[in-house]
C-alpha cells in the first residue's frame, strides 16, 4: 500500500460514485480536508484518528464524518458510523455508532464498501463524486474527500469523509442560488 496518494490519477467508477485518486477538487471543503489530512500525516503513510484537532477542523465540522472499518480477522467486512457531520446527516439522517448498512440499505452499503476496499487496497485517499442515491435526493450531487486513518495501530481502521453537497437542479431564477 502507498501513503498520501497524490499520484495515480485515472478515474474509477463504483456504482455511480466516481473515484479520482489524483485529488482534483472542485469545492473548498474537500480541498481543505485534504490539506489538513496531509499535515496530520507528519511523514507517516496515514494519520491516526487521535490526530484530528477539533480546533483545526472547526470550519469543517459540519462536513466531517468518521466511518469505522470493521474487520473479521484481517478482512474488512463492514463499515460503521462513528461520527456524522451535519451535512451528511441532512442527507442520510443523524445516526451514529451504527452499522452503515442499517442506515443506508444494502445497495448503498455495497457501494461504500467497494469504495472502502479500493482505498484500503491503494492505501491512499480519494476524491469521490456522484449523485445521492438515497430516498428522493437524486437532485443532490456530492464531492467527498475520503481518507484513511489508523486507530492507534498500523492498519487503516477509519475513513475520514469531508463532504460538499450541491443542488444538481438549475433554477429558473438565478437569484435563488
Amino acid at each position: 500500500m502507498t501513503g498520501q496518494g497524490t499520484s495515480a490519477g485515472e478515474g474509477e467508477t463504483f456504482s455511480r460514485m466516481e473515484l479520482d485518486f489524483s485529488l482534483n477538487f472542485q469545492f473548498p471543503e474537500p480541498r481543505l480536508g485534504h490539506e489538513i489530512w496531509l499535515d496530520m500525516c507528519q511523514g507517516r503513510p496515514w494519520p491516526d484518528r487521535r490526530d484530528i484537532d477539533p480546533v483545526r477542523f472547526a470550519p469543517l465540522l459540519s462536513h466531517l464524518s468518521l466511518i469505522d472499518v470493521v474487520y473479521e480477522g484481517d478482512v474488512a467486512s463492514s463499515l460503521a458510523l462513528r461520527l456524522i457531520g451535519a451535512r451528511l446527516g441532512e442527507i442520510y439522517g443523524h445516526s451514529r455508532d451504527r452499522d452503515l448498512g442499517e442506515v443506508i440499505g444494502p445497495s448503498l452499503m455495497q457501494r461504500w464498501m467497494d469504495v472502502a476496499l479500493r482505498i484500503l487496497e491503494k492505501g491512499a485517499p480519494t476524491r469521490a463524486t456522484g449523485i445521492v442515491l438515497f430516498k428522493d435526493k437524486s437532485h443532490t450531487g456530492f464531492e467527498h474527500f475520503i481518507a484513511p486513518l489508523t486507530n492507534g495501530g498500523d492498519r487503516i481502521e477509519v475513513m475520514m469523509v469531508v463532504d460538499h453537497y450541491y443542488s444538481r437542479v438549475k433554477a429558473a431564477d438565478p437569484d435563488l442560488f
